[in-house]
């Protein structure tokens, strides 16, 4: 027989793992809105900023000129999917890259089709998971989108 204190222990940790089972879940989720959001907001942000540039290679300067940034890694890619700007080009992919160099993502076509994508993703270049954000903007009467990852 199992004396009373013990009852009320067993089922207090019971009701506890039930709540940390439940809990789990919920918290995947917020981070997951907070962290779109966030990156949205920055996003948007960062648009308002390059937006007044008179041409292309304007952008990718005004672009260049944001260093403090919480982003990983920054892009502008074409209505044609072609990758004007990339933080990381040089790293990444050295002398190598164009910016004939066409991208397709899932975000981006995301962005593309619906103004705004988001995706989670293991990056095979990189080595780890990350959260990537495209969000469309027009400029000089052209679609292009903005892909930020953190």
């Amino acid at each position: 027989m199992i004396p009373f204190r013990q009852k009320i222990f067993f089922i207090y940790l019971i009701v506890f793992f039930l709540f940390l089972a439940g809990l789990f879940p919920f918290v995947n989720h917020t981070v997951e809105k907070l962290s779109r959001k966030i990156m949205c907001d920055r996003a948007t942000e960062l648009i308002e900023r390059i937006q007044s540039a008179p041409s292309d290679e304007a952008l990718v300067r005004k672009l260049k000129e944001q260093k403090a940034l919480v982003f990983y890694r920054v892009s502008v890619i074409s209505d044609q999917h072609k990758v004007l700007y990339d933080s990381h080009t040089k790293r990444l992919l050295g002398p190598r890259f164009s910016q004939e160099y066409v991208v397709y993502h899932p975000e981006v076509n995301d962005a593309f089709e619906k103004g705004i994508g988001y995706n989670e993703d293991y990056s095979e270049l990189l080595g780890q998971k990350f959260s990537y954000l495209a969000k469309s903007f027009t400029f000089h009467g052209k679609t292009y989108v903005l892909r930020l990852i953190a």
